[in-house]
């Protein structure tokens, strides 16, 4: 059995690029699942400021300024990505570091937000600028990484972990409601903060871990 060959790969080979594709996938899962429930949180945060302020002319402004920053942030991190890469570094480490700088940076945000005085507005906001700004590092790592892995098949990494993270993200606002049952109860929603950190933080030490950036054996 293991010298049947179809197409010229036996069926050892085929087992293999299986065994390939599943590992990678758990992988970039886990950064997946990490990423959309910190936006699907972040998402419920600006809501709940927006419909506590909503008097406020300027509430408007306070939940564009995160993806305003995010924007403005994608194009120089990219830069800078192959910058360093071309400056020598390997591109698993490049993408390690910046996942790092995104996830974890994040993750020390929120953990910062949950210990903001509630009447000092202006500093939770900034955090919260600086939690989804931070997403523009993680560009240049986990998105991009579904292309080292394979050119060929990106798309099809890109639909399976997307998809699936997406699915997962929907319980995040499910689970802020579940725990904050007062909004003005700080150790509830300190509980919520420490939640996403956490998964942030998971998440960027499984790729550091088992993360790669080499186009793996089976994308031929």
């Amino acid at each position: 059995m293991e010298n049947f060959k179809e197409d010229g790969e036996t069926v050892k080979d085929v087992r293999s690029r299986g065994l390939g594709v599943r590992h990678c996938q758990c992988i970039m899962l886990s950064l997946g699942y990490a990423i959309a429930y910190m936006i699907r949180t972040c998402l419920s945060l600006i809501v709940v400021g927006i419909r506590e302020e909503q008097k406020n002319t300027t509430s408007g402004v306070k939940s564009a300024l995160p993806y305003i920053a995010l924007s403005l942030l994608t194009l120089p991190s990219s830069y800078l990505s192959e910058w360093s890469e071309k400056r020598g570094l390997s591109r698993g480490l490049v993408r390690k570091i910046w996942n790092t700088i995104g996830q974890w940076g994040t993750g020390l945000a929120v953990l910062g937000i949950s210990f903001v005085s509630s009447s000092n507005t202006t500093l939770a906001v900034v955090l919260l600028v600086v939690c989804v700004s931070f997403d523009a590092a993680s560009n240049c790592a986990y998105l991009i990484n579904h292309m080292d892995l394979s050119p060929r098949y990106a798309g099809v990494l890109v639909a399976i972990t997307r998809t699936a993270a997406m699915v997962v993200s929907v319980l995040a606002p499910l689970i802020v409601g579940l725990i904050v049952t007062d909004l003005s109860n700080v150790a509830q929603w300190q509980t919520v903060f420490f939640i996403t950190a956490g998964i942030y933080f998971l998440g960027n030490i499984i790729f550091i871990l088992f993360g790669s950036a080499e186009t793996q054996s089976w994308d031929s």
